[in-house]
């Protein structure tokens, strides 16, 4: 979506929109899926520091990549406007958040719960 959003600026800078996206989905989706069905809440977020690192490292490498002149060099990208870079982090946020209320709505169905016999 916020990459056709985009569709009347250059072709790099829909690359980065998107690049930048995908990323930030997919450690979203890592720390979502720490758990199959417990919630972030539930098992806390600083249990295995080093996830939480990887994370952060992986964020600061996307953050580099789209930033860094040399690295914009090499991966074709430009950087975001800082608009942009909320919108990709937002995206992010609804990856998790999906993935947290999944949890949620089947949570019952995974612990084996069986519906209740009509009366």
């Amino acid at each position: 979506v916020l990459y056709v959003s985009r569709l009347g600026s250059d072709l790099e800078h829909r690359q980065a929109i998107a690049f930048t996206t995908l990323a930030l989905a997919q450690m979203a989706s890592c720390l979502a899926c720490r758990s199959e069905t417990k919630l972030i809440a539930e098992i806390g977020w600083f249990g295995n520091w080093r996830l939480l690192a990887a994370v952060a490292l992986t964020v600061l490498g996307q953050m580099l990549v789209i930033y860094w002149p040399p690295l914009q060099r090499m991966f074709d990208t430009v950087a975001l406007s800082r608009v942009e870079l909320v919108e990709c982090f937002g995206a992010a946020l609804v990856v998790f958040l999906v993935a947290e209320l999944e949890k949620i709505i089947f949570r019952p169905r995974r612990r084996g719960a069986t519906p209740a016999a009509p009366a």
